[in-house]
């Protein structure tokens, strides 16, 4: 599981920060443009490899077929491009992993060539030749019947026939194998039923330190989602005084851009909830307007189409200067007082306070309640809180149990030493 955890540092999104950072010179290597370009193909890969769904796909994330005839090119490069890989730049010198990663690959390909000659229709989807989904299979075999070390070949056709028919594949939520959710293998109903809705996730999370209100369910999937993406930037050092920082034409910075792309998110979020389009005109830009320097992050984000001649950025949302400077405005007040009022029970309400009292210092219409849009702008405020609330009591979570874990061994190597003195 932890070779899964280094894996998804190869991502879209790690290729995109390195490419923000290059270009707005907080990263001053030479080689950054090399880094991220081997991101970027490391990332296609791992997307072809991990593939669960037979039907829908988007680019190289699609099975192994006769329609996604790209996948199997993708990774039949790969065996050739791993090859040439050298921990040293003198000799050739590899270790065991990357010939692990090409017998991985090979066997892959194998699997679905020799399948295909006989169903020339065959897909593969690559997720479910992994570890964890065999172990999984294998297990549910072992757990019917009592133990028995070496099942015959009627046994496991019997069991697995009962599977299928019964279709209830139950997820385990311990040990150290996970369970794709993903569709039928016989392309019924699902096989596997989530313990863990996108809805609950919040209300199972036992190590949250206060009760978050949430007033509306379907928002709750967002907003883990919304963590997911935005976590990198969760320990940004914002700057003192972003308020003399909006007034700077010159100044694109890394975390002017990380600022865009998070208020893209909440100004999209607000668009797709009210479909207002006086919220539109307001919040964002449309597609073919020509991009400023602190949309690089979002270039860089963005899904790639087939169609060069389409516009840069058409599916992320491309927020507009004022947008920008009112979301910067309540992240630096969120900055400011959430530590004050962390301990109240009812700690969102308090912090929309602050934010629209903090907002009203530059732009006192923005929250005017007589205008049409005063509700959508309340609501996206409100929404933007839920999501960094969320993230800062996850990463506060993850600090306390760091630093648990560190003090449960500082205590065992004190115990050891008395115990050898």
């Amino acid at each position: 599981m932890n070779v899964k955890r280094a894996f998804q540092m190869l991502s879209a999104r790690f290729a995109a920060s390195i490419s923000t950072a290059g270009q707005s010179n907080v990263l001053k290597s030479t080689s950054w443009k090399a880094s991220a370009d081997f991101v970027n193909k490391m990332n296609k890969i791992i997307d072809a490899m991990n593939v669960y769904h037979l039907n829908k796909w988007k680019g190289e994330k699609g099975p192994i077929s006769e329609d996604n005839i790209m996948a199997e090119e993708l990774l039949t490069s790969f065996i050739e491009w791993c090859s040439k890989w050298s921990t040293s730049p003198n000799k050739m010198s590899r270790p065991p992993c990357f010939d692990g990663m090409i017998m991985t690959v090979r066997a892959v390909l194998s699997t679905y060539r020799s399948i295909k000659q006989f169903y020339p229709d065959f897909k593969l989807a690559t997720a479910l030749c992994n570890q964890d989904s065999v172990e999984h299979t294998f297990g549910k075999i072992r757990g019917r019947g009592g133990f028995n070390r070496n099942p015959t070949a009627r046994m496991v056709r019997l069991t697995l026939r009962h599977i299928l028919a019964s279709e209830r594949i139950y997820g385990s939520d311990r040990g150290n194998t996970i369970c794709p959710e993903t569709s039928s293998l016989t392309e019924g109903t699902s096989v596997v039923n989530s313990e863990m809705e996108a809805e609950n996730i919040l209300l199972q999370n036992d190590e949250l330190t206060f009760p978050i209100e949430m007033d509306d369910d379907d928002d709750n999937a967002l907003i883990v989602t919304a963590f997911e993406e935005l976590s990198q930037y969760s320990e940004q050092n914002y700057s003192d005084n972003i308020i003399n920082m909006l007034d700077k034409n010159n100044s694109y910075t890394y975390e002017e851009n990380a600022i865009a792309y998070f208020a893209g998110y909440i100004a999209r979020h607000g668009y797709e909830k009210t479909k207002c389009e006086s919220c539109r005109e307001t919040n964002l830009k449309t597609p073919m307007e020509e991009s400023n320097d602190n949309e690089i992050y979002i270039q860089l984000r963005e899904y790639k189409h087939e169609d060069e001649d389409r516009p840069e950025v058409e599916w992320l949302s491309r927020p507009t200067d004022i947008c920008i400077n009112i979301i910067t405005l309540q992240l630096e007040a969120l900055h400011l007082y959430n530590k004050k009022y962390w301990h109240l029970k009812n700690i969102k309400k308090k912090l929309l306070e602050i934010c629209v009292e903090h907002v009203q210092h530059v732009n006192k219409d923005w929250f005017d309640q007589n205008n049409e849009c005063y509700l959508h702008r309340m609501d996206m405020l409100d929404f933007m809180l839920k999501v960094k609330i969320y993230a800062i009591t996850k990463q506060n979570n993850n600090k306390r149990r760091e630093e648990t874990n560190t003090k449960i061994k500082t205590k065992s190597q004190k115990f050891r030493n008395i115990k050898h003195m």
